[in-house]
């Protein structure tokens, strides 16, 4: 009897400790790599704000977005893979914001060697990259709010790319038109957080627009999720991280453990 309890006390022991090294391999294996461009403002309020990118503000169809973001603010993310993106909100127009919905919400990526914008959005754009189209929806209470002073509201919600996106270097070209976003009740008017950019933003207030009706001199902070390319361009995959290793054995572990109990 006490050789069976003691026996059991032991398996018991093991499978403890089987739960806890898979509990601790899942949560590394899940992580993102995110970079916020520019870099300088990731958590500093740069007190500029833009509405297009999020908002339909002066226009009840939509409203479509230009920008440029240099090379030297992309400099960290060259040779990787872009999969996504994210805005936050200005903190002069940040309500508490309820679902947020688009019948459609198309991005392009592109590279950008020109100098100043053109009213023309398609004068720059050298093999685009459609990473987003068709319908999106926010959830209630994506973007945080609460920025104090010189500290800015936290990011919404990452709109994850349909087709990643292969940056190698240069000035990045961001197109974004969007429908009208339906929101429920009376919410006033709010913005993305933005900075003074080296090169002007054009924006056209429709969702269908060619030509730009406003210049302006800020770009929204963006945050981007990424993942590395191997040399010839492919996402490349990450090695097993030694936590990573560990729930595997884990798993194999609990799987023998099973069996010899059965038996």
């Amino acid at each position: 009897m006490k050789k069976n309890a003691y026996a059991l006390a032991g398996k018991k022991s093991i499978f403890n400790l089987v739960a806890l090294m898979i509990i601790a391999s899942g949560g590394a294996a899940l992580a993102d790599n995110t970079a916020v461009v520019p870099a300088q403002y990731a958590n500093t309020e740069p007190g500029g704000e833009i509405g297009e990118a999020i908002n339909g503000y002066q226009s009840t169809t939509g409203e479509a977005l230009q920008y440029v973001i240099s090379g030297a603010d992309m400099a960290g993310l060259a040779g990787q893979t872009l999969t996504g993106l994210a805005f936050r909100l200005s903190d002069t127009y940040d309500p508490s914001l309820p679902q947020i919905s688009y019948s459609d919400y198309t991005i392009e990526l592109s590279p950008y060697s020109g100098g100043a914008l053109s009213d023309t959005f398609d004068n720059y754009l050298v093999n685009p990259v459609t990473v987003q189209s068709g319908p999106f929806t926010f959830d209630a209470g994506a973007f945080p709010t609460g920025a104090t002073g010189s500290t800015p509201n936290g990011f919404g919600d990452f709109i994850t790319f349909q087709n990643d996106y292969s940056y190698s270097g240069g000035n990045l070209l961001v197109t974004i038109f969007h429908t009208q976003p339906t929101v429920a009740g009376n919410v006033s008017y709010w913005s993305a957080d933005a900075y003074s950019a080296s090169i002007s933003t054009i924006i056209g207030h429709s969702d269908t627009a060619t030509t730009s009706s406003t210049t302006v001199g800020v770009a929204p902070v963006t945050e981007f999720t990424t993942q590395a390319l191997n040399s010839n361009g492919t996402p490349a995959v990450p090695e097993p991280s030694s936590l990573g290793l560990l729930g595997t054995g884990a798993v194999a572990t609990f799987g023998f453990l099973r069996r010899n109990r059965k038996a």
